[in-house]
């Protein structure tokens, strides 16, 4: 465990616990910080808050807290109360999936650990966000425009979520624990999809210690990333999981 990262920890949940007056019935931490990919001062922290209820003087207690919290790298909260987790279930079953996967319980009681994933509205979603992440990274493509530093940022902010993805697959495919390092999530996605996706292992270096690429190698390697996130979605139109 880091040191710091335990002390903002235990100073958010103090806080959150005093701002919110016994209205959190649970603190979650989830994402990298609870897997296998946190990296102090670059990776987010990401909480969910399980309030009695979700209303605007909820909101409002936490105003104060957040401005410093933000500082140390969290993130606003996510907050639901129970029937919003219970209605939320089969609209986002990646994102729940993903919590359920890598999430730590700082206070309370787990709400993630009985989450019902469905499959069938998985699998549409994995499909749906591969061929989003394809339109985005093409935009962001033109976005970035000649700027060599800004082409690099869009490989580092890209491939998470295409991580996610691979993980969500991985976990139809019969995987009940898909790895959350991200080099061994690939290595694992890359067995199922039955080729190699180099380029994206090559993207993988821009998540921790960017590496100096010239113009010529930028480009050469967005091309080659382009084109396997493309292979992955015609994949994925046509992948029938594990039943």
């Amino acid at each position: 465990m880091d040191p710091k990262l335990e002390e903002t920890l235990e100073k958010i949940s103090a806080q959150a616990t005093a701002a919110l007056s016994g209205r959190l019935l649970a603190l979650v931490l989830y994402g990298s910080a609870a897997g296998g990919d946190y990296h102090p001062g670059r990776s987010d922290l990401n909480l969910l808050f399980l309030l009695d209820r979700v209303d605007a003087a909820a909101l409002g207690s936490l105003l104060k807290p957040l401005a410093g919290w933000r500082k140390k790298n969290a993130v606003s909260p996510l907050l639901l109360d129970r029937e919003d987790l219970e209605r939320s279930q089969d609209s986002f079953p990646l994102e729940f999936l993903e919590m359920r996967l890598a999430h730590r319980v700082l206070q309370g009681e787990d709400p993630i650990a009985t989450l019902s994933i469905d499959r069938d509205a998985l699998r549409l979603q994995c499909e749906r966000e591969v061929r989003g992440k394809v339109i985005l990274l093409q935009q962001g493509f033109l976005d970035a425009g000649p700027d060599r530093k800004a082409r690099q940022e869009l490989f580092r902010v890209s491939i998470k979520p295409v991580l996610v993805i691979m993980r969500a697959m991985l976990w139809l495919s019969g995987e009940a624990n898909p790895p959350l390092v991200p080099a061994e999530t690939l290595t694992a996605f890359e067995k199922i999809f039955g080729n190699p996706l180099p380029h994206c292992r090559r993207v993988l270096d821009f998540r921790a210690d960017p590496p100096r690429l010239a113009e010529p190698e930028t480009a050469a390697l967005f091309v080659g990333y382009l084109a396997e996130l493309k292979d992955l979605s015609r994949w994925a139109d046509r992948w029938e999981p594990t039943k």
